[in-house]
């Protein structure tokens, strides 16, 4: 069998979370590799279906956290070069383990841009807050009830899971970036999770 016909193995993983260059980046790597990437971009245009194969896969991780279902991977990933964007980068460190050869790349912006960004556009300001009836009833109509869930698992296993691990790290990132120190009150504040 011709290399162009077997799977391909990613060779980049996104770690980089939405809104922080994942588009511009995805347009670079298809530009060198000539090939597609996989974004989040793919899954509302072209891959409604993979919306329940990422659920599934979380699932199974929580069943099993220490494997990740490499068959089931590779159908999300089949005809793909990179994985960037959620929810591949929601998944980044399982993702290297299954693909050990790749390249990560990490994506960042300034926290108060990328915030403001994502509130204007795919972050709701309190991902648990119930929703009036008349956006349920519009969700379930146009099928986006199982995209909102893939939304909120990514969101909780990129900021809810790992709590502590976060607020670490935004202090040590805001220390390094404003040569001052935030008190936890403040950057919870800030995130408003």
């Amino acid at each position: 069998m011709a290399r162009e016909e077997e799977e391909l193995d990613l060779v980049v993983i996104g770690a980089g979370l939405g809104r922080t260059g994942t588009n511009s980046l995805k347009i670079a790597l298809e530009l060198l590799y000539k090939k597609p990437c996989y974004h989040l971009k793919e899954i509302y245009l072209h891959q409604h279906s993979h919306i329940a194969k990422w659920i599934e896969l979380d699932k199974k991780l929580k069943e099993s956290p220490d494997k990740i279902d490499k068959a089931l991977c590779h159908k999300i990933f089949k005809g793909y070069i990179a994985a960037i964007d959620h929810p591949a980068c929601a998944y980044y460190k399982e993702l290297l383990e299954l693909y050990p050869k790749s390249k990560v790349v990490l994506t960042v912006r300034d926290p108060e841009i990328w915030l403001a960004g994502c509130r204007s556009t795919i972050l709701p300001r309190d991902i648990d807050k119930p929703r009036t009836w008349s956006f349920q009833f519009l969700r379930k109509c146009i099928g986006l009830s199982q995209f909102h869930e893939l939304f909120l698992i990514n969101c909780r296993r990129v900021f809810v899971n790992k709590w502590t691990f976060l607020m670490i790290h935004l202090c040590l990132m805001f220390c390094r970036m404003e040569s001052k120190c935030y008190s936890i009150c403040s950057i919870r504040s800030f995130i408003k999770i």
